[in-house]
């Protein structure tokens, strides 16, 4: 209700010249406001449950005044993420901020692609892979995805797109999958079990053991891609 009256305000005044220019103007600035508050909202529900409403507005009033640069409606949620990490201090009150906004903002991401011409590739050593478009890994440092926002601590996941289940998954991973998964971006499967191996003074034969199996699935579900494909 009162967001109609202020859109009827606004038509009123711009259309109709009821008020002056400066009532104009907030109007207009009322106007703005709502669409930003609702955009946001919309795009982070749990952040929305989670902080009281007046603190939410006043993220999004500080946010407008010196973080929202671009024109695009639907780029504001990764504006707002940008913005709040420019700004720690701001949001020292709500630690779990930025894991939450990356929590929320990845899985409409991941929702929103084209996997109709997916393909799962076979694995193979011999293979060079890299994590596909439908997956992503990240160190938390609460578990958003848990709904657990109290116990700090580093909390590797991993996030995919489901195409069987058409949705979005998330796995705590271990450290070292967390590691192996981000040398693949360097590295060719066997040069990265090789780096890894070395570094905790493991034999290559046992480390390739262990990661083969999880190594197989990931391809299975399209988590990992052939990179010459």
């Amino acid at each position: 209700m009162k967001d109609k009256k202020v859109q009827q305000g606004f038509f009123d005044t711009v259309v109709q010249k009821k008020a002056s220019s400066q009532n104009a103007l907030k109007l207009y600035q009322a106007l703005v406001f709502h669409r930003f508050n609702e955009v946001l909202s919309n795009a982070n529900p749990i952040l929305t449950s989670l902080v009281k409403k007046k603190r939410f507005e006043k993220m999004v009033k500080a946010f407008m005044k010196s973080g929202a640069h671009t024109d695009l409606i639907w780029q504001l949620p990764k504006e707002f993420r940008k913005f709040v990490k420019k700004n720690p201090k701001a949001f020292s009150d709500v630690p779990y901020i930025r894991d939450l906004l990356w929590f929320e903002y990845i899985e409409v991401e991941l929702i929103m692609q084209d996997y109709s011409q997916h393909e799962a590739s076979p694995f193979d050593w011999n293979h060079s892979y890299e994590l596909s478009t439908l997956a992503r890994i990240k160190k938390l440092k609460y578990k958003v995805y848990a709904k657990e926002f109290t116990q700090k601590g580093k909390y590797p996941v991993l996030v995919y797109y489901d195409v069987v289940l058409k949705q979005v998954i998330y796995r705590e991973i271990s450290a070292f999958m967390y590691e192996y998964l981000k040398l693949l971006k360097e590295y060719n499967i066997k040069t990265a079990l090789k780096t890894i191996s070395n570094k905790y003074k493991l034999k290559n034969k046992e480390v390739k053991e262990l990661l083969e199996k999880p190594l197989k699935e990931l391809c299975a579900l399209g988590v990992l891609t052939i990179k010459d494909k």
